[in-house]
């Protein structure tokens, strides 16, 4: 597996405020090195609407069904987009906001960290550290739950 040639990609779910996803979607775009792709699972009472980007597919669901089913909806269009077990999918809920070097820092982490495939960015508060963060092998399906005290991945990692 060559780090150089995975493609990132986010699935953030939507559920409630449909401005905090106007907003997220804004953050990922301004970063220095986004996603090559981003999924947006619409699970909201209605639906959303947002400008398009080129980078971004909404899929609305008629049932909020919770988050992993969100997600497992967003990894079956990924895979249908052809995406492979050597890409790297970030994972969000819509009141994220990354920071512009957010997916920069993720993709050197993951290079360093081959085996990972599933990264999950948390909400920082201003001025606080990061509440937490893990990791979804998707081959082996092992996780890991990383702290705020972990020097393994950046903190400042993203922002309300």
């Amino acid at each position: 597996m060559n780090p150089q040639n995975r493609k990132y990609f986010a699935i953030i779910v939507q559920y409630g405020n449909p401005d905090h996803t106007e907003k997220a979607l804004r953050s990922i775009k301004s970063g220095n090195t986004p996603p090559d792709k981003t999924i947006i699972i619409d699970q909201g009472k209605e639906p959303l609407s947002h400008p398009e980007y080129p980078q971004c597919k909404t899929i609305r669901r008629k049932e909020n069904l919770g988050y992993s089913a969100a997600i497992n909806t967003g990894l079956g269009v990924l895979a249908s987009l052809g995406a492979t077990d050597n890409d790297i999918v970030i994972i969000m809920n819509n009141d994220v906001e990354p920071l512009p070097d957010t997916f920069n820092q993720i993709r050197q982490w993951c290079q360093s960290n081959p085996g990972d495939a599933v990264v999950g960015v948390s909400i920082q508060e201003r001025n606080k550290n990061l509440s937490g963060y893990g990791l979804v092998n998707l081959l082996n399906g092992r996780s890991s739950l990383l702290s705020e005290t972990s020097k393994a991945f950046p903190q400042n990692a993203s922002t309300p």
